[in-house]
């Protein structure tokens, strides 16, 4: 029943992929230390289309190394030494990710080729992606206009930050080629001032919505047994144990340590964004041109090895030195000769 349960799931997991249109927070040019994305989905069509523009050479070319046949047609791409003559074709699609009940949580489905695919987790905050991230677990209690939560029995909780929050997959990025996925993501429990970090293994069994005991010392609270992330299900137990063996002891938390949305649902646990998101720039004419400004650079020449200095040789105290040596006398004299 629960095979059935997970099939219908992911019929309709699939279908969604294919009925959702780009969001405007992930729409446009997004910049990164080693590479730009570029999404975009033009009226009519069906599939969003994305560009991966690789920064090479430290930083001096920049390579359009995924893009729509399309797009390479409309405007024709510079090759240098490491550019493959045709570019990465990526097909690309998005879905929410399930059981998040906040908004700017996507995965993102990359297509390399017929048995090559990776589905990327992203949250975007105050126009910024973050890769690694958890998305807090919100009761079935109605939220006021101050966003306050809930404890488990419905009492009102003053604390935004206390609460169970399930992790998700932390990629390495959107890439140009397929990625390994993670065997492991983070599922946190905040109280107050405690942090408990639970782990939780990518795992065969079937998802399920139990929970399952978490106690150290005084402290005891429940959290999901059962993570789903990337098209994968994470347990933080094995079998049908209903509590966590060998609970860890917590951390101080310090929320300055993390960066939140506004409503306290997001929390990314990266120290800098991984794509920060163009204001002023939106369409792939716009990129073009961004492209076309980087690669009419010119590198300035390498500083000399040993930097040229003002010296005096005292030539003339060499050449009196060297007046009366019959062998340099010789040599001074071939060189004439040829020179």
């Amino acid at each position: 029943m629960k095979k059935l349960f997970l099939l219908i799931s992911t019929f309709f997991y699939i279908s969604a992929l294919f009925a959702l249109d780009l969001p405007d927070e992930l729409a446009g040019i997004w910049e990164g230390k080693d590479r730009f994305v570029f999404f975009e989905q033009k009226e009519g069509d069906e599939n969003p289309k994305i560009v991966i523009i690789l920064k090479e050479y430290y930083g001096w070319f920049y390579d359009r190394a995924a893009e729509s046949p399309e797009k390479s047609q409309e405007f024709t791409r510079h090759r240098n030494i490491p550019t493959p003559r045709t570019a990465e074709n990526i097909t690309f699609s998005f879905s929410e990710i399930s059981k998040a009940k906040v908004s700017d949580v996507w995965e993102l489905n990359l297509n390399y080729s017929k048995h090559e695919k990776n589905l990327v987790p992203v949250c975007v905050i105050d126009g910024k992606m973050y890769l690694d991230f958890l998305v807090k677990d919100l009761p079935e209690y109605p939220q006021n206009d101050d966003a306050v939560a809930y404890t488990a029995s419905g009492v009102v909780d003053q604390n935004p930050y206390n609460g169970f929050w399930r992790g998700n997959v932390a990629s390495e990025g959107i890439k140009v080629a397929s990625q390994v996925e993670k065997e492991n993501i983070p599922g946190f429990y905040i109280q107050d001032n405690k942090l408990y970090d639970i782990r939780y293994w990518k795992s065969g069994m079937d998802f399920t919505d139990d929970k399952v005991l978490a106690e150290y010392d005084d402290d005891s609270f429940y959290v999901d047994k059962h993570l789903f992330s990337a098209g994968n299900v994470y347990s933080c137990t094995k079998g049908r144990r209903t509590y966590i063996r060998n609970m860890q002891p917590s951390f101080e938390f310090h929320p300055e340590d993390y960066v939140f949305n506004s409503d306290k649902t997001l929390l990314a646990r990266d120290k800098e964004p991984y794509l920060v998101r163009l204001a002023d720039k939106s369409t792939f004419e716009d990129l073009i041109t961004i492209i076309k400004e980087a690669n009419s650079r010119r590198k300035p020449p390498s500083p000399p090895l040993f930097p040229p200095k003002d010296l005096d040789w005292h030539w003339d105290i060499i050449n009196m030195l060297e007046k009366d040596n019959e062998l340099i006398q010789k040599v001074r004299a071939r060189q004439k000769i040829h020179y």
